[in-house]
């Protein structure tokens, strides 16, 4: 019995030391391959820096290092995402061209297109039958085709090492002049140095005075005489430039009313203050409302652009109602205050001379309506009216 357990035990033992064994071997294969991977980085590395020059204070990584060695001309490879649309208006651009080779190029007559002129975007009519149908096949067929992904030239560390390149504002990236490196500098040296360049006097020399006007003058006369001559300018402008025009325009034109709307709020509200505040008696509050409506509701500030403008306003339009509420001569007998408010109710006296007996009296259908602000003002009008007559 003694024998068997000790044969059993002697084989587990084995079979435990050979796991264990399996395990070790393993892990120390994993730890030879990451070994032998960062050694290979390393090496790949040091090869990248010998077509890199660094003269910046900024660390780089190694992952900026590898992409830098590939120098300034290579292209990485470029995103799917929007392949098929960019084929779709390449063949749209093909499609216009080939309709106005349909519609103009009669060859009658040879038309000297500027070289500065720049082009209309044009876009013709349909063609005749054959071109058109050629147009809509290979557009099917172009809509039909499914883009395939490939490999990308740029493991994922380099591409985010790309980015940070880009953004990275105090380092200047620049090919060698004698060698096919890649020159890293810092901004503050690259400046230094071209000031250096600059500030000596053997190659450069420094002017008192710029030129740059009368440089400016001088083309722009050339410009005017050529211009006379053969143009070569456009004729019309782009959509951007006409865009933007037209943004600028309405940008004036909504200032321009936020400023008169403004104006107004600050008259309005000196109005009412100084005609609350200054208790006018009863009998002067009934001429305001039609001053008011006058002033803020019947509004004619088209003419207000200018500061001048503005003044011209105040005086005109703003100041002269603003004297109905001064004190004035009681004495003087006009129709604005020959009345008398009873809560709604308005009393009207009409004054005669003594020696006339011919009065004509009120209808009572003139006391019946209450008094409100539309009903005053036609009231008065008409007040105003006849006594101007009887001063006549």
């Amino acid at each position: 019995m003694s024998n068997r357990k000790n044969r059993s035990f002697k084989a587990r033992d084995k079979k435990r030391k050979i796991a264990k064994n399996k395990e070790k071997r393993k892990i120390y294969n994993i730890n030879r391959q990451h070994k032998r991977r960062q050694y290979k980085h390393t090496e790949k590395v040091q090869r990248a820096a010998k077509y890199v020059d660094i003269f910046t204070n900024e660390k780089l990584c190694n992952a900026e290092i590898l992409v830098l060695a590939k120098g300034l001309k290579f292209i990485p490879s470029p995103n799917l995402r929007n392949a098929k649309k960019t084929l779709i208006n390449d063949f749209n651009e093909l499609a216009r061209k080939m309709r106005c080779k349909y519609h103009f190029d009669n060859r009658s007559h040879q038309y000297n297109r500027h070289p500065f002129l720049s082009k209309s975007g044009y876009k013709p009519n349909w063609a005749n039958n054959a071109i058109e149908n050629y147009l809509f096949s290979t557009r099917i067929e172009l809509e039909k085709i499914q883009v395939k992904s490939f490999k990308d030239n740029l493991p994922k560390n380099e591409r985010k090492a790309l980015q940070s390149l880009r953004s990275n504002d105090h380092i200047i990236i620049k090919k060698a002049d004698k060698n096919s490196s890649t020159v890293v500098l810092d901004k503050e040296l690259y400046i230094k140095m071209a000031n250096d360049q600059l500030n000596d006097n053997v190659h450069y020399e420094r002017i008192n005075e710029s030129h740059t006007t009368e440089v400016l003058d001088k083309s722009n006369t050339l410009l005017q005489k050529r211009s006379n001559m053969k143009s070569i300018i456009p004729e019309h402008a782009s959509k951007k430039s006409l865009k933007k025009a037209k943004q600028e325009l309405d940008l004036k034109e909504k200032i321009q009313t936020n400023l008169q709307d403004i104006i107004l709020y600050v008259f309005f509200t000196f109005m009412l203050l100084f005609v609350v505040h200054n208790h006018r008696p009863v009998e002067k509050c009934f001429m305001q409302s039609h001053d008011i409506n006058n002033i803020f509701i019947k509004k004619k500030l088209e003419t207000v652009k200018t500061r001048g403008d503005v003044w011209t306003y105040i005086n005109e339009s703003v100041i002269p109602p603003l004297n109905r509420t001064i004190p004035y001569d009681m004495s003087r007998k006009i129709p604005e205050n020959d009345f008398l408010l009873i809560g709604k109710f308005r009393l009207r006296q009409i004054r005669v001379q003594r020696a006339d007996d011919n009065v004509e009296l009120l209808k009572s259908e003139n006391c019946i309506n209450s008094f409100t602000k539309l009903l005053e003002d036609a009231y008065n009008n008409m007040l105003r009216s006849a006594y101007r007559c009887q001063l006549k």
